[in-house]
């Protein structure tokens, strides 16, 4: 799970990085080599506004916008603009903030993407792993290829109490929500380009899928947050957007407590170890069909462990441990 975090916002970060730097040199290129005058700033309603300057011996106009910029620009404002010998009434405002405005939007982005995709790396990496007793028992375990022991059988309660509700984490479904705006915005900007027709033949399909892939996130962060899981001592039942599904306690006939392994290389040993990134619970009916699976990082955890407490019980089904 956290490799997948870090490879997907980390990727997208690395990405937007790089083309941050892209932009950089763009305009670098622009202020080394194009023509500068001065021009007087007139503003168009919104955030549009024109500058007027005199180019190639001819007064020019060209065009721009405050959106997004760090430093608007006011009426009868003179700033320095520069422009190219071959289209001098394309000018452009010399300052940082107008210079340097797309590398610095596309920057922030890139930053966000860099932070969800390093801590998410370290918060899902730690959060089920069981601590040593000592440095020295777990370099013991592992150099005689000992793997972790079986958890211990939870307790049995014999009465539910008061019906439980659960849910999946809410920081999930933030995440969710963040990449989703994330891949939006960028989208966006892939189809508000205005370079060449080369550039927009890559950018506008790159734009869509953007945007659709940021719609699939901000549904599936929808459709986390509204799953519930409603337990008493009839059953549960799992309800969300897209899928209703009611199991009855008779009809549970095996659970399996699944460990999730996931292999991580050891520098000091040189070789390949284990450990645990999580469990799940899945109750099985007679003929094998999967009827439900509980993670154990639903919430609140006070109550999801008191369900998972009474569900041997009432069943009279043993759980058994495995691993994945």
């Amino acid at each position: 799970m956290r490799y997948a975090i870090l490879l997907l916002f980390g990727g997208m970060g690395a990405l937007l990085l790089w083309l941050g730097w892209v932009k950089v040199q763009e305009a670098e290129g622009k202020l080394r080599y194009w023509e500068r005058t001065t021009a007087v700033v007139s503003l168009r309603g919104g955030s549009a506004f024109a500058l007027r300057y005199e180019a190639a011996g001819e007064p020019r106009e060209s065009y721009g916008s405050n959106q997004l910029a760090l430093v608007s620009l006011t009426e009868g404002q003179r700033v320095e603009v520069m422009y190219s010998n071959p289209e001098p009434g394309q000018g452009e405002v010399t300052h940082w903030a107008h210079a340097y405005r797309d590398s610095i939007l596309i920057a922030g982005f890139a930053a966000i993407g860099l932070f969800l995709g390093i801590g998410g790396f370290f918060a899902f990496g730690g959060s089920h792993t069981p601590a040593p007793a000592s440095a020295e028992t777990a370099l013991y375990q592992q150099l005689a290829g000992a793997e972790e022991d079986e958890p211990a059988p939870p307790p049995r309660l014999a009465t539910l109490g008061d019906p439980v509700e659960l849910r999946e984490p809410g920081g999930v479904a933030v995440l969710m929500v963040i990449f989703g705006l994330v891949l939006i915005l960028a989208g966006g900007g892939f189809l508000s380009s205005t370079e060449s027709w080369l550039a927009r033949l890559f950018a506008w399909p790159a734009g869509i899928v953007a945007i659709i892939a940021g719609g699939f996130f901000l549904y599936s962060a929808h459709d986390t947050r509204k799953t519930v899981y409603h337990a008493d001592s009839n059953g549960i039942r799992m309800q969300s957007p897209t899928l209703t599904r009611q199991v009855a306690w008779t009809q549970v006939a095996k659970i399996v407590r699944l460990r999730q392994i996931q292999r991580e290389w050891s520098k000091t040993l040189q070789r390949s170890t284990t450990r645990t990134a999580g469990y799940t619970w899945i109750l099985s009916a007679r003929n094998g069909e999967e009827l439900i699976r509980l993670d154990e990082n639903l919430e609140p955890r006070a109550e999801l462990q008191r369900l998972l407490a009474y569900i041997p019980g009432r069943t009279g089904v043993a759980v058994r441990n495995d691993a994945e």
